[in-house]
């Protein structure tokens, strides 16, 4: 039987300002997105761009595009990771986003809004559940729950903004570096 746990964020300068601001009644959702971002790119720099451009995402954004069933874009995503021989924790954030978005029929646009969504998702369940209750932060799990769902659309608003990826790893690794920045409030 699988047991299910959350790693809090490093204590390492990086993710201090997150750990700051996470929760906080006083700090919008777009600000509350830019610091997990800013801490993310801090703290892995290019390593943060290589896990979302590793060439098994080109292939997936193929996928995507396709606008297959549910189940086919396992099967697919399945079949390129195998081929590939790749894995990672972006993987793992592509595979849920191919899967919803062949829900939604989203195409590349949506592939992407939902990719970078699921990694804002993931780095604000790193550390919210710690400052549930807390002075001037989320007042419950229902507010922990919303405010994650505010940062994943505030994530797909600053995604869709950055445009429509194209299919090729030129594109793709300038898309990627287009969207991080994005997300950071750079642009």
């Amino acid at each position: 039987m699988g047991t299910s746990r959350n790693d809090r964020s490093p204590s390492s300068p990086p993710w201090r300002p997150v750990q700051a601001v996470l929760g906080r009644k006083d700090i919008g959702t777009q600000r509350q997105m830019q610091e997990l971002w800013l801490a993310a790119f801090a703290d892995r720099g290019e390593r943060l761009i290589g896990d979302f451009t590793k060439p098994a995402m080109v292939d997936l954004l193929r996928v995507a595009a396709a606008n297959p069933s549910p189940q086919a874009a396992i099967q697919a995503f399945d079949d390129v990771v195998g081929r590939h021989g790749d894995a990672g924790l972006a993987l793992d954030f592509a595979r849920r986003a191919l899967v919803r978005n062949a829900a939604a029929r989203g195409g590349l646009a949506g592939f992407a809004s939902e990719l970078f969504s699921e990694a804002s998702g993931y780095y604000a369940s790193r550390d919210l559940p710690s400052f549930v209750g807390a002075e001037n932060r989320v007042p419950n799990s229902s507010g922990s729950i919303e405010l994650k769902n505010a940062i994943r659309v505030a994530t797909q608003d600053a995604v869709g903004r950055v445009g429509v990826p194209t299919p090729d790893r030129s594109s793709w690794l300038n898309y990627v570096s287009d969207v991080i920045d994005h997300l950071k409030g750079a642009r």
